[in-house]
């Protein structure tokens, strides 16, 4: 029996269910059955079918709110389906309902399908079936298909080791021919702008779910996993996924399904010696997110089970794991708030002296355990799972390279594009309103090294050289990057020369290193480390004691409190994502709270800097669309 009959599906799998004559009989219309369920598992959905069932879903269900992340190279629309109850149009209300903001999105690589065929189904049973009390603690979105052009480009040699279940699959990349899980730091493709832009920034979710399937490898569990893996980010969101959600899940999916799940990886040796899971940088989104001090999973079934059972252990592990955070949603907000928090707290106190990794290695020997793996005899794979003992299990990853944490980066005005891409990723980037002599670190730039060989149409960069102590001297207008913000590491792994996923690794700083010479001369990199924070007569507020603002979200007024009395004056600033100053509000006096009124503001993410605070307080503004 499946799991979803055992959970009491109204369309449980092995049913095959034709369509009218059984909708009838559960009480929705036959759109809302996917193209798997209508074909014997023979098909999987296309965007024709995609859309067809999201609109008949938002039309028969009050719980649906339908969304277009954006259009696909091939010009088809990329849908995002919001499911709340009682339910919600924006990510405000999203922030005032205090539930937990999920992102669960399929398809990445277009021939891995049962990911999308899993979130149809789950949608459907949420919105009629017994699956509603899902909604209780959360705020769900989904994207079934997030490679729409993939999806669409079938073929019977896209996912052989699918093993003709479906016939037909689609294709890795997207219609330009990318990797989309590729993308996390360069967000280059329209789909990886799409997310940042229409789901991350604007619906800020606290756990990112990416469902995938594996190519090829024989271990024998039906799903692997694995958290967003721990770089130079904070530890506090990885090590709650590791040590506290994902055994539960594991366990719950064994209990209810009868489904073994395990770390994501692969073995290389027959029989296994060596189990090796993914790769820590942060071009893999999952990795990216977890340097964003969020939640982030990776699930990637297994390719050789038949099509309905990857679906099958899909939705076990989906249900499982929403279980998990419904009832655990508001320690989840409580973690996420602390890790923010906490990033902030480690810039301020040891900015400037503070080692994080900008290079990394696995640790190796890992942990020995069990493997529970296919057996081979005389060549062939007998059918039969046995477990190995004593595999070494490579997992985690261990700085090889260090690099100083600064308390803010400056570079140059005519480097758009790279502040550009901070901003898109959430990152608050400023300007100096007055020439600025800043002490810190400069790397001086030996020799760029580029790549040969083209990877995601990029010749990948590394940059040989050495720091220096200096002191610059800046000009007005110049970029400046406060480190002093939640996003702090991953603007440290993207700006880094040596970082091995920065921006130097995405060739944004070749063109400006060829014009002043490199390789014939040293030269200067353009991004300096500020060490030491300017203003030293500005005092330094206690983090217990930093304001805080209410209400957050706010439409018209936004009042900030317990403001500190020993700084006078006081300047309150609100700033949007570009780094533009929209107030700026001198407080004189004792007063220990303010109002600043914000009529007809533009709706979107905000933050708010008060002098001698040495943070950023993040607000979500405004009554329209920008």
């Amino acid at each position: 029996m499946s799991f979803l009959q055992k959970a009491g599906f109204s369309c449980a799998l092995f049913l095959f269910l034709p369509a009218p004559p059984q909708a009838q009989n559960t009480g929705y219309p036959p759109e809302l059955y996917s193209r798997p369920e209508r074909t014997n598992y023979l098909e999987t959905s296309l965007h024709s079918d995609l859309t067809s069932f999201v609109n008949t879903l938002k039309q028969s269900s009050s719980l649906v709110h339908l969304e277009t992340m954006g259009v696909s190279f091939r010009g088809k629309q990329m849908p995002l389906v919001v499911m709340a109850d009682p339910p919600v149009t924006t990510p405000e209300e999203a922030q005032a309902s205090g539930k937990l903001v999920v992102y669960i999105q399929g398809n990445i690589h277009g021939g891995e399908v049962e990911g999308k065929e899993a979130v149809l189904t789950l949608m459907r049973e949420i919105a009629f079936g017994n699956q509603r009390r899902l909604l209780k603690n959360h705020i769900l979105l989904f994207c079934p298909i997030f490679n729409i052009d993939g999806n669409d480009a079938l073929g019977t040699n896209n996912r052989p080791t699918q093993e003709g279940s479906p016939a037909l699959a689609g294709q890795r990349a997207n219609g330009q021919g990318f990797d989309l899980n590729r993308d996390g730091i360069k967000l280059e493709t329209i789909e990886g702008k799409a997310l940042a832009e229409k789901v991350l920034l604007r619906w800020d979710p606290l756990l990112f779910v990416d469902l995938h399937t594996t190519n090829g490898t024989w271990h024998g569990y039906a799903i692997t996993y694995a958290p967003g893996l721990l770089t130079a980010g904070h530890p506090g969101t990885v090590n709650y996924l590791k040590n506290n959600l994902l055994p539960w899940v594991k366990a719950k999916v064994l209990e209810r399904a009868g489904y073994d799940i395990f770390h994501y990886g692969d073995f290389y040796e027959y029989p296994p010696k060596t189990f090796a899971g993914m790769l820590p940088t942060p071009r893999y989104l999952t990795n990216s997110m977890a340097v964003k001090n969020r939640l982030a999973i990776l699930v990637e079934t297994f390719a050789h089970d038949r099509f309905e059972k990857r679906i099958d252990s899909n939705i076990a592990f989906l249900v499982s794991l929403l279980e998990y955070t419904g009832s655990h949603a508001a320690e989840i907000k409580t973690l996420i708030g602390t890790t923010e928090a906490g990033v902030v707290a480690e810039i301020n106190s040891s900015g400037g002296t503070l080692q994080r990794g900008v290079q990394y290695m696995s640790v190796d020997p890992g942990t020995k355990a069990d493997l529970l793996a296919y057996e081979v005899k005389s060549g062939q794979r007998t059918g039969k799972r046995i477990w190995f003992p004593d595999v070494n299990f490579i997992l985690d990853y261990k700085p090889a390279k260090l690099a100083t944490v600064p308390r803010a980066y400056v570079f140059p005005v005519e480097l758009t594009g790279v502040a550009a891409k901070l901003r898109e990723h959430g990152v608050l980037v400023t300007q100096l309103s007055q020439p600025s002599s800043l002490k810190g670190e400069q790397f001086s730039v030996t020799r760029l090294n580029r790549e040969t060989q083209i990877y995601q149409e990029h010749h990948l960069a590394t940059l040989e050289g050495s720091f220096q102590p200096v002191t610059r001297e800046w000009p007005a207008n110049s970029f400046y990057v406060d480190l002093a913000q939640p996003l702090a590491y991953l603007i440290f792994y993207m700006l880094e020369p040596q970082s091995d996923d920065g921006l130097v690794t995405w060739n944004y700083f070749d063109q400006y290193l060829t014009d002043h010479g490199v390789n014939t001369q040293t030269v200067p990199f353009p991004v300096f480390k500020v060490l030491e924070r300017g203003g030293s007569s500005v005092e330094n507020i206690p983090a217990s004691d930093r304001p805080g603002v209410y209400p957050n979200p706010a439409n018209d007024r936004i009042t900030i409190a317990d403001l500190p009395v020993s700084i006078n004056p006081l300047v309150i600033e609100l700033i949007n994502q570009s780094g533009q100053v929209i107030i700026r509000k001198q407080v004189s006096g004792n007063r220990t709270r303010e109002t600043l009124e914000i009529p007809g503001i533009n709706k979107g993410i905000y933050f708010i800097r008060i002098n001698g605070t040495e943070s950023l307080i993040k607000v979500f503004l405004g009554a329209r669309e920008e």
